[in-house]
C-alpha cells in the first residue's frame, strides 16, 4: 500500500513537470509587453535621423492600427525641418520661364561740332541735321581760349523757345555735351553761341523720320 502511494506521488510530480515544460515551450516569442523600436512615418522606408527619439511599439499581439487617413504625429526630438516647395506650375527664379529684361532705349544720334584754336570765333560747320522725334547727343569741343557754348531753338531764330543748350566754357579741350529730342516737325531750326549770338550761328535741319 505504501509503495503504491509513493508511485502515485512520483507520477503526479512528473505530470506537473511535463505540464510546466509544455507551457514554457508554447509561449509566443512576441508576448513581451512592449519593445523599443524606431517610429517611422507611415509608408516611409528612411531610417531615423540622428537625434530622433525611439518610441515604444506594442508587440504584435497588442499593436493597434492607425485610423485610415490620419497623419502620423511628429516624433519628439526630430531634426527634420519643414520642407518648402514652389507653387505648382511656377518656375524657379531665373528658370526657363523667367522673362529676361529688355532695353528698348535706342542709342542717341551723335552730332559733333567744334571751334578750333585757328578760328576761335566760328563753328566748324554751320549745318547740323537729324531725323525728327529722335534723341540726339551733341558734342561741342571748344578748343580755343575764348568762352563759347551752343544753343538750339524751336524756330528759325533766337526769338523762338529754346530747345537745349550747353554750359559756357573756355578751352582748349573744353568738351561740352547736351542731349535732347529733336522737334517732331521736319524743318529748319536755329542754333548759335550765346556769347557771340551774331557771329556764331547755324541751321539745324530736322528731316522726316524713317
Amino acid at each position: 500500500m505504501l509503495v503504491r502511494r509513493s508511485i502515485d506521488a512520483l507520477a503526479l510530480a512528473g505530470m506537473l513537470t511535463l505540464t510546466a515544460t509544455a507551457a514554457t515551450l508554447g509561449q509566443s516569442p512576441g508576448a513581451s509587453s512592449s519593445t523599443l523600436a524606431p517610429s517611422l512615418p507611415p509608408g516611409s522606408s528612411c531610417p531615423p535621423s540622428a537625434g530622433t527619439s525611439l518610441s515604444p511599439v506594442e508587440s504584435p499581439s497588442a499593436a493597434s492600427s492607425l485610423t485610415p487617413g490620419a497623419s502620423a504625429a511628429p516624433v519628439a526630438g526630430s531634426s527634420a525641418g519643414p520642407v518648402s516647395s514652389l507653387p505648382t506650375g511656377s518656375a524657379a527664379p531665373g528658370g526657363p520661364d523667367a522673362s529676361p529684361g529688355t532695353d528698348d532705349c535706342a542709342a542717341p544720334t551723335l552730332l559733333t561740332i567744334e571751334t578750333t584754336a585757328d578760328q576761335p570765333m566760328a563753328f566748324s560747320t554751320d549745318i547740323l541735321s537729324a531725323p525728327a522725334g529722335v534723341t540726339v547727343r551733341v558734342e561741342y569741343l571748344n578748343d580755343s581760349n575764348v568762352p563759347h557754348n551752343i544753343a538750339f531753338f524751336q524756330g528759325g531764330d533766337a526769338t523762338a523757345p529754346r530747345i537745349a543748350a550747353t554750359e559756357v566754357g573756355t578751352g582748349p579741350d573744353d568738351l561740352q555735351v547736351v542731349e535732347f529730342t529733336t522737334p517732331s516737325e521736319p524743318g529748319s531750326y536755329f542754333f548759335h553761341c550765346d556769347v557771340h549770338p551774331t557771329l556764331m550761328t547755324g541751321t539745324f535741319e530736322v528731316t522726316a523720320a524713317g
